[in-house]
């Protein structure tokens, strides 16, 4: 059901899915992924699912990027440097050595 509504929801930017987990990923305008996170919430709203806002975040990658910031549910992303997802560090400068704790 959950990736059924990702799928339904998500039209301007690629995605990714595992299980519970959603990247919305790819060379996207800010306004291209900003109304598929709107169109995203609305979908879990109207299927009673609550996305945990608090554990999203935005990770920019690339030298050129702009930076943008986005929203969902009224709150900020919160930018992060460094995320730790299905067992792999992804980081902006992409440098696993430094990060060697975090499998511990």
């Amino acid at each position: 059901m959950y990736i059924d509504i990702c799928i339904n929801a998500i039209s301007q930017t690629d995605f990714g899915l595992f299980v519970d987990n959603t990247k919305l990923l790819g060379e996207a305008s800010a306004s291209q992924i900003q109304r598929d996170l709107d169109a995203l919430t609305e979908k879990f709203e109207e299927w009673q699912l609550s996305p945990n806002v608090a554990r999203c975040c935005i990770v920019d990658l690339g030298r050129q990027n702009p930076k943008y910031s986005y929203k969902m549910k009224g709150i900020d992303l919160t930018e992060s440097t460094c995320e730790k997802d299905l067992g792999v560090i992804l980081s902006l400068d992409l440098k696993p050595e430094k990060y060697i704790g975090l499998f511990v």
